[in-house]
């Protein structure tokens, strides 16, 4: 795992915003960051879960070397049109960003990639990502395509490679460690991963290997937040166990989310709790 700096200091609340879903929106950018000023709005940490480019998937395979270079530096340019908000953003990757972008450096400068990796965001806080979709469902047959994997199976193949060396190899945590799990897709059987577009026949979008995973008892112990995007018209909040899951909902449609952690003290288990959620439209 890797850590932040040591000379960061760390309030007692750490105000986290998080959007997803801009798909290359830089007007929605701006709006937020002018909002965010007028409002003297804090942000100590922003994370953005993915599709921050709009490639079809469908051309995803197509894309000439070029085209892959520009696609890739187009989303770094978007996560870079944050910092104005805070020196600290992570981020990972969706399914309508290039397969570049799923490459993790060893930089640690931000904005930081965090795809398939685990960062200490604050002491005794971490961040875990992983980015990409899998297929969604309606009435048993699938509807949506997915990138970079073609299923659950897959995508739990590579859940599996992050996970259990953060949360099943002894040491790796403390026992008042905290973790914030950043996902792309969220979990089966969440009303935030349920595509009600059309309410008959809704998609669902969710992962069953996250859903698994999230139901653990070794990452109930850790996992106090998973965020996601994806499933544009399900944002929301709920629980699984003692986890909160939230998608607020895409920022190309004026969506996004603050949220609260709240330090509980070095001896309390997990170190951190969440303490508020927001749900938000730009004004």
């Amino acid at each position: 795992m890797e850590e932040m700096e040591a000379s960061d200091e760390v309030p007692a609340e750490l105000v986290i915003l998080h959007a997803t879903d801009i798909h290359v929106s830089f007007d929605n950018i701006h709006r937020l960051k002018d909002h965010l000023v007028s409002t003297n709005q804090r942000v100590d940490v922003v994370l953005l879960s993915g599709d921050l480019a709009n490639v079809p998937m469908e051309n995803m395979t197509s894309l000439t070397t070029l085209e892959l270079e520009e696609q890739h530096a187009l989303v770094h340019k978007v996560v870079s049109e944050f910092l104005p908000i805070s020196k600290h953003i992570y981020f990972i990757p969706g399914n309508h960003d290039v397969i570049t972008t799923y490459s993790v450096s060893a930089s640690m400068e931000s904005p930081v990639n965090v795809h398939l990796r685990c960062v200490e965001i604050a002491p005794a806080l971490h961040l875990v990502g992983a980015g990409g979709s899998v297929p969604g469902y309606r009435n048993g047959a699938q509807c949506w395509d997915s990138f970079p994997y073609p299923s659950d199976e897959a995508f739990a193949a590579d859940l599996t490679k992050i996970l259990d060396p953060v949360f099943m190899e002894e040491g790796a945590l403390s026992h008042t460690d905290a973790v914030i799990l950043m996902t792309h897709n969220g979990p089966d059987q969440s009303s935030t991963t349920v595509a009600r577009a059309d309410p008959a026949n809704p998609v669902l979008s969710g992962s069953t290997a996250l859903y698994k995973a999230l139901c653990r008892q070794q990452l109930q112990q850790h996992v106090v937040l998973n965020i996601h995007g994806h499933t544009h018209d399900a944002p929301g909040s709920t629980r699984l166990g003692k986890t909160a899951i939230v998608n607020p909902g895409a920022l190309v449609e004026e969506r996004y989310g603050l949220y609260t952690l709240s330090r509980q003290g070095s001896r309390v288990a997990p170190a951190w709790k969440l303490s508020s959620i927001t749900l938000l439209n730009l004004p």
